[in-house]
């Protein structure tokens, strides 16, 4: 009895192995294109989730640089008495020391003695949230309708 993958058993006698059925050309084109395809399907999502990743951290970026900027003027307040009216790196009288991430704009207003705003935008985001503003004191102080309570980030 030959077996399936061709052989002697026992009897001295070789045995061809059966003849598999041939592959049409048509079914390896189809069969090709079809890995082809998966394989660029695979790219394009794994691109998709890379970009929403980075997005995820640049905009958290911005939230931190208003955490920041906050912790900076509250700085000023408890050692000028006043909230810093400039921002620099080095900090000093009438300043709060701060420096935003890379690819980071920042607006920054006093609206009076205790009252200010502020707007980070990442210059890199192709889409929104691309700002995100804080405030404190007076609810007129508010840089945007979406950024309601003193204090509390939010992004538009």
């Amino acid at each position: 009895m030959a077996s399936p993958e061709g052989g002697t058993h026992g009897t001295g006698l070789v045995t061809p192995a059966p003849a598999r059925p041939a592959v049409h050309p048509r079914q390896f084109q189809l069969i090709l294109a079809t890995a082809i395809a998966c394989v660029l399907l695979a790219i394009v999502l794994l691109s998709g989730v890379a970009r929403r990743r980075a997005a995820i951290a640049r905009r958290s970026a911005l939230l931190s640089d208003l955490g920041r900027l906050s912790e900076a003027q509250d700085d000023a307040l408890a050692r000028d008495g006043r909230y810093a009216t400039h921002l620099e790196r080095t900090g000093g009288t009438d300043t709060a020391r701060f420096t935003p991430s890379p690819d980071v704009k920042v607006r920054f207003e006093v609206l009076g003695a205790g009252s200010w705003n502020a707007v980070v935008t990442d210059t890199v985001l192709a889409a929104g949230p691309r700002s995100c503003g804080i405030f404190r004191g007076e609810a007129s102080a508010s840089p945007h309708r979406a950024v309601v309570r003193p204090g509390v980030p939010a992004c538009w």
